[in-house]
């Protein structure tokens, strides 16, 4: 596959899904969409130099993660998620 494929274009491709799944298909790549720019919007702009800086980054990112999780799984069907 060329480079800037979506999995869900990859897995659409691969499994050729029909009915239901085209529609879960697409909600899962609305959902792995908002999880990323929420990922991307809470990347610091500078890099950490030392190890302190490390670790409170490292906990910004997860934050931001669990939070992009929970907003979107209480935006989007629960099936789709697991």
């Amino acid at each position: 596959m060329a480079l800037g494929v979506s999995l869900a274009d990859r897995i659409r491709h691969a499994v050729k899904p029909t009915g239901d799944q085209v529609k879960a298909l697409d909600d899962l790549k609305l959902v792995a969409s908002s999880i990323s720019d929420v990922v991307k919007t809470s990347c610091p702009n500078q890099v950490a130099l030392r190890p302190p800086e490390w670790l409170d980054a490292a906990g910004k990112s997860l934050d931001a993660m669990i939070k992009a999780v929970q907003r979107t799984a209480s935006d989007a069907d629960a099936a789709i998620l697991f």
